[in-house]
This record gives structure tokens, sequence and C-alpha cells, in this order.
């Protein structure tokens, strides 16, 4: 299935912005939008403010996918595993991870899931030690 698209070209003089082709806002209800923009060249210390600008508005499709309960806690468990390690500190050394359930007791089509991840990291600090001085803490 191919990504479907449109591009706005315009052209910013000043504070104005004249769309020359494509559409003002985007045409898609879920979409991502990237805008590239070129300014035209220092000529002699004189800088031109005309800008050309190209704002392309890809569409996203959403979909919904049954897991089933054992695969839908597989996929949460996993994303709060990878979720919290992105937290963790350079250096920090896995010792346990582990998950529970959560229940929040109402009837849900979907499965709630928090991740424990338990770590040993250095947290000393080397300080410069004088036998006949004064520390102050």
């Amino acid at each position: 299935m191919s990504e479907r698209q449109k591009t706005s070209t315009r052209i910013k003089f000043g504070g104005k912005e004249i769309i020359i082709s494509g559409p003002k806002n985007s045409p898609y209800q879920h979409y991502k939008e990237e805008m590239t923009s070129k300014s035209l060249p220092k000529w002699r210390n004189i800088e031109i403010p005309v800008e050309l600008i190209s704002v392309q508005f890809k569409e996203k499709v959403i979909t919904r996918v049954n897991h089933g309960e054992t695969g839908a806690k597989n996929v949460a468990g996993q994303k709060a595993i990878e979720e919290a390690k992105s937290k963790l500190p350079n250096g920090a050394r896995i010792v346990e991870e582990r998950l529970e359930e959560i229940s929040t007791g109402k009837t849900e089509d979907l499965i709630r899931v928090r991740a424990f991840i338990e770590t040993i990291e250095d947290i000393g600090q080397g300080k410069p030690f004088k036998a006949n001085e004064e520390v102050n803490y």
C-alpha cells in the first residue's frame, strides 16, 4: 500500500506567504507534515527576504489490531520494558525485569501492565581529600 501525500508550494516574502500550488491545510485527518525552506543567497552583503517553502502532507494510516489477551499482554509488556529501559542512566546494570498486570476493576477491551526494572548503578562521586582541610557537605 503506497503512502498518499499532497505537496503545497509557497513563496514567503517578508511576513506574507503566498500559496503557488497545492492545499493550504492537510486534506487528511491523520497526517505528518514535513516542511523544507530555501532562501535566496546573499549578494554583496544584501539579504533578500524571500523563501521558497515546500510543505508535504503525508497521510498516516491508522490500523487497529486485536492481538487477543495473551498477545496484548506480550505487546504491552514489551513496550513497557522498552520505555523503562530508555530512561535508565548509562552504566546501569539490569538485575531483574518484572511485569505486573494492572486491574482497574472495570470490564475493558485493553490490557494494562506495569514494568519493574531493578538495576545496580554506581552513584558514588570521587572528591579530592586533603588531611588538614575542613570538609563541608
